[in-house]
């Protein structure tokens, strides 16, 4: 029977990995989490670790016939996940930076009229005309990660309210150089008018619209859900941040939305529908799992925030995992050598 790998930096069971060792032994197969310390090469075996009856257990295992990656790794392992890549399939593939998957999104047609202008900050001059011309805006690191780092400023006559690691201040538009120079000059950023999606009763959302490859790889939608700010200082919606996340999206959308819900929901089951297969194009490697993260504005139009390959899948472990362990399935009888993969941080 085929057997999956889990690969990670440190051999523990995390709910999601137990929930997809669970679907799989229901499946007729073997799943287990490893280490690259585990592998043995030449005997062609891992020592990792699975679940027997509810219990985490030590066992050896042949190669796995497909390895789900977790994207982070340790430098000293890059050549043993270099030679496990050339030998089995591996999953959840990098997408690129915040600039290199806008410039994919601005070719695809369907989704044209969903983004929002992103641009690389190339000095203080052109922060200050972009600011100027747009009065709010919200700057971004190329590397963010749940929204670490994250800017927003709004322009007010001359002064400039910045939000910044949960922290407010307001300061003369002449003191922004010197936040400039500390914080983004020497890091990659990028900025965009700000649009933020609002209900009708004023609460800040940021909607995921998740996306998986699942039976013979095709593309299913598990889920869309918006993250609701309930603290209206705040210019970042995120769940690392406090978000709260409503899971009945529907009735989140006839009591938030009300005149504009269908138009709604027909977008965001259209993005979902369209837009992974079209933006699959642009790689040579397999993609398996796509976040997509819209701002919903109370008129009823929908702008792409940003695509992240490795996204959080939280309360949605199970269809996530049912999906994943079908696509395996198809990788284990159809993946041919060699093997495309993009799984190394950029250095």
């Amino acid at each position: 029977m085929p057997n999956f790998g889990i690969l990670k930096r440190v051999a523990t069971l995390t709910d999601q990995e137990k929930c997809l060792i669970t679907v799989a032994h229901a499946f007729g197969h073997q799943a287990f989490v490893f280490t690259v310390a585990g592998v043995d090469f030449e005997q062609r075996t891992v020592q990792g670790k699975t679940l027997h009856k509810d219990q985490v257990i030590r066992q050896q295992f042949d190669f796995p016939q497909v390895i789900q990656n977790r994207l982070t790794m340790d430098d000293k392992d890059k050549d043993s996940y270099i030679r496990l890549a050339q030998q089995i399939p591996f999953t959840t593939h990098r997408i690129g930076s915040k600039p290199e998957v806008f410039a994919i999104l601005r070719q695809i047609d369907c989704v044209r009229h969903n983004l929002i202008a992103l641009l690389s900050i190339d000095s203080y001059a052109h922060l200050i005309d972009y600011l100027q011309q747009h009065q709010q805006i919200i700057l971004k690191p190329i590397a963010s990660f749940q929204g670490r780092g994250i800017m927003t400023l709004f322009l007010d006559g001359q002064s400039v309210q910045i939000n910044h690691q949960n922290q407010t201040q307001t300061i003369a538009l002449s003191q922004l150089e010197a936040i400039y120079q500390k914080i983004i000059q020497h890091k990659d950023y990028t900025m965009s008018p700000y649009v933020v999606g609002r209900t009708r009763y004023g609460q800040s959302t940021v909607w995921r619209i998740h996306v998986v490859r699942g039976q013979h790889a095709e593309w299913q939608l598990i889920k869309y859900f918006p993250y609701v700010n309930l603290d209206a200082s705040q210019t970042i919606t995120n769940g690392m941040q406090g978000a709260l996340i409503s899971t009945r999206e529907a009735l989140f959308l006839e009591q938030h939305f009300p005149a504009v819900q269908p138009v709604i929901h027909a977008e965001l089951q259209r993005i979902a529908r369209e837009l992974p297969p079209r933006f699959q194009t642009f790689y040579p490697y397999p993609l398996d799992a796509l976040g997509i993260d819209v701002a919903v504005t109370e008129q009823g139009k929908v702008y792409i925030y940003e695509l992240n390959s490795g996204a959080g899948v939280g309360f949605m472990n199970f269809p996530v995992a049912m999906a994943q362990v079908r696509y395996m399935e198809y990788l284990a009888a159809q993946a041919k050598p060699p093997y495309a993969f993009n799984f190394l941080a950029r250095t």
